[in-house]
């Protein structure tokens, strides 16, 4: 990765994708289905602010969140001087409001919207965005819309339409459109679904035991957009600061399990320091976070087969062997890139599988075996059948580099310390699909 030193200690600017600021912590309502949990009297301070939009190299869209939004007018004029007076390239502003703030308080954040959104208008979007009519306002405010909301959503339109500008659109969150369609072909809206499996198992949803919510982590790698030359293109996965600084993917989770499990705080080191540390604890994708929790509700469910409960288990217990073998491979050889790492953990795996399934009938040769592993764990085609010898020599070739590294970058009693310590801790390792060390790994709380 280019610039790496930057990354790792000194910090760098970043395109994102999607950032969204908790502004505030302070709600009016008490929905049974927050996902936050209880409000907290906390604002974000315009010292935090200031740090995250002195290393934004630009936004193409920014989410506003609370709490509230609304009950924080001076956070969101704040943030609307720093983004004007920066000229932060900022694409798009939305925030969805729960449509109660009809008020002075929500006056005054319409009236800071109607400046950004003039902004991205005249000074962010070009000519060809400006005439596109398939191009909606810079600026959205959304009114909430479920059956746990109590609010009169034609009537907060109406209040926050009258003091809205030509750049800023105001509608009804219940009016977007899910991307389902139903038996009959029509596309599905928020407020058809009268399902609540979009909740997450957090907050008061999870004190309330909500009906078909689910359980969800923000324990997923960043994903990064590079060019050729490793230069970031954008932060790919939305990235959430929160009210007092913290940083977080972007999951509606409480603000308990978010002041527990973060990457840091801007207040004490750069958002890009934070992500590159963060990718080497955090190895697993969304997608592999988000069929481990399913998998946890699933496993609520009392009726399920015994065998399905083994083979659900089994999956998950994999996940956690994967995040556990990443870690400490990181940990034992800190000179290792990704890539490389990435294919010393596959290796890993495909042994560890043979091992454990070595007396089982599973209908697979045992290079079958391997090669199934390797085609799930990393990039491209392999027509070489591999062997479990073959696996280890690829693991000692690798891990070969990471001493090379080792020896030029330390002096020769520090090398021989850190290789008497890694042979110390060998000894130690977890290398089963088994045992109760590695359980709930992943889905950490």
């Amino acid at each position: 990765m280019k610039n790496e030193l930057n990354w790792a200690k000194v910090g760098i600017s970043l395109p994102y994708y999607n950032l969204m600021l908790e502004v505030t912590r302070k709600c009016n309502l008490t929905c049974s289905h927050c996902m936050r949990g209880n409000p907290q009297n906390l604002d974000m301070s315009d010292e935090i602010l200031n740090k995250i939009f002195s290393q934004v190299e630009q936004i193409y869209h920014l989410s506003l969140t609370g709490g509230e939004p609304f009950l924080a007018p001076h956070v969101v004029e704040k943030m609307v001087d720093i983004i004007i007076e920066k000229k932060i390239r900022l694409g798009r502003c939305t925030t969805v409001d729960n449509g109660t703030i009809l008020n002075d308080l929500g006056i005054r954040c319409i009236k800071a919207l109607n400046r950004l959104a003039d902004y991205i208008y005249n000074y962010v979007w070009n000519d060809e965005t400006r005439n596109d009519p398939k191009e909606s306002p810079p600026v959205s405010i959304s009114i909430s819309n479920s059956i746990f909301h109590k609010n009169d959503i034609q009537k907060a339109i109406g209040f926050y339409e009258s003091y809205a500008n030509q750049h800023v659109k105001v509608d009804d969150q219940g009016e977007w459109e899910t991307g389902f369609k139903d038996k009959q072909g029509n596309v599905l809206k928020n407020k058809d679904i009268k399902s609540s499996g979009w909740i997450k198992k957090e907050g008061r949803a999870k004190e309330n035991n909500i009906k078909n919510s689910k359980y969800m982590a923000g324990t997923y790698l960043v994903e990064l957009v590079m060019d050729e030359d490793g230069n970031t293109i954008c932060v790919d996965t939305g990235i959430q600061v929160c009210a007092n600084g913290n940083v977080v993917v972007e999951e509606p989770l409480s603000f308990e399990t978010m002041d527990k499990i973060n990457m840091g705080n801007v207040l004490k080191e750069p958002i890009s320091c934070m992500i590159y540390k963060w990718n080497w604890m955090e190895p697993l994708q969304y997608n592999e976070v988000a069929v481990y929790c399913n998998n946890m509700t699933i496993l609520e469910n009392p009726n399920i087969s015994d065998e399905k409960r083994i083979d659900i288990e089994l999956g998950n217990t994999y996940f956690d062997l994967k995040k556990y073998l990443y870690v400490k491979g990181h940990k034992d050889y800190p000179y290792l890139t990704h890539e490389e790492l990435a294919a010393c953990v596959a290796a890993e795996l495909a042994l560890v599988v043979c091992r454990e399934f070595e007396n089982v009938e599973t209908g697979m040769s045992e290079t079958e075996m391997i090669e199934k592993i390797l085609r799930k764990e990393l990039i491209g085609e392999y027509t070489t059948k591999f062997t479990k010898a073959d696996l280890k020599r690829s693991i000692d070739n690798i891990t070969a580099r990471n001493f090379e590294r080792a020896w030029e970058k330390m002096n020769i009693i520090d090398y021989i310390k850190y290789v008497s310590k890694l042979r110390a801790n060998a000894k130690n390792q977890i290398d089963t699909l088994s045992g109760d060390k590695l359980k709930g790994y992943v889905y950490e709380k």
